[in-house]
């Protein structure tokens, strides 16, 4: 009986092809490339609290006192700083009769008695008239002073009157002699109109308040001439 050997012969592979090792490298450093070339992103670090800063503007302090005494004309008027605005007046009242206490002295002039301003000073609603005066030095505080005098002296005079704010040097400039303010050409408004007015007002030695007035009222002041002195035209007076 013949025997048949099979022998297993070793089975050959293929050799790889150089077109598929070169396709493999090109992907590989094509990979490496992109990889490289990547954009980074870093975590961006927490951003502190914004804070909210409120700027204040700086205060702005009085003007200096113009030396010589007269005041500087772009001073606002004196007006009064208490008490409700007053009514109309349809026509010039005439002054009421004058007190014997307060009988017009040489020029005219009606010397007060009695010194009105620091009682509306001391009202409570007038703390920001207060509060403006303490800033106030030199001649304003003098104009101020004077003006508030003038308006509570002319009220009580004449109860038919309703002054809120006296112009001191609007007809002509005022001036100083030692604790003395002398205003020949100051004007006062009552309701629809404007009055002449000429005043002496008197100071203690610190300038703190009022211890003398005199005053005198005049004529009203006619519309037409009231833009070259500068007074408030409110649109509603008639001559």
């Amino acid at each position: 009986m013949r025997r048949i050997r099979w022998t297993a012969a070793p089975v050959r592979r293929p050799a790889p092809s150089w077109g598929f090792v070169v396709s493999l490298a090109v992907h590989v450093l094509v990979g490496l490339g992109l990889l490289w070339s990547a954009p980074v992103h870093r975590p961006e670090p927490p951003r502190p609290p914004v804070l909210e800063v409120e700027i204040l503007p700086p205060a702005v302090s009085p003007p200096p006192a113009v030396p010589g005494g007269s005041p500087p004309a772009a001073r606002p008027p004196v007006g009064r700083p208490v008490g409700p605005p007053p009514p109309p007046e349809a026509s010039a009242p005439a002054p009421s009769p004058v007190p014997p206490a307060a009988a017009p002295g040489p020029g005219g002039m009606i010397a007060a008695t009695r010194m009105l301003s620091a009682r509306i000073l001391a009202d409570p609603r007038s703390r920001e008239a207060v509060k403006t005066l303490s800033q106030l030095s030199g001649d304003d505080r003098i104009d101020q002073l004077c003006g508030f005098e003038a308006l509570e002296q002319i009220a009580a005079w004449n109860g038919r009157l309703h002054p809120d704010r006296v112009v001191s040097y609007a007809i002509e400039e005022t001036r100083q002699s030692g604790h003395r303010l002398i205003a020949e050409g100051a004007a006062v408004h009552s309701g629809r109109r404007w009055y002449r007015l000429r005043f002496t007002c008197d100071l203690a030695p610190d300038g703190s308040k009022v211890v003398g007035f005199a005053f005198a009222l005049g004529a009203a002041i006619p519309r037409r001439d009231w833009e070259g002195y500068s007074l408030p035209d409110e649109g509603e007076a008639a001559d």
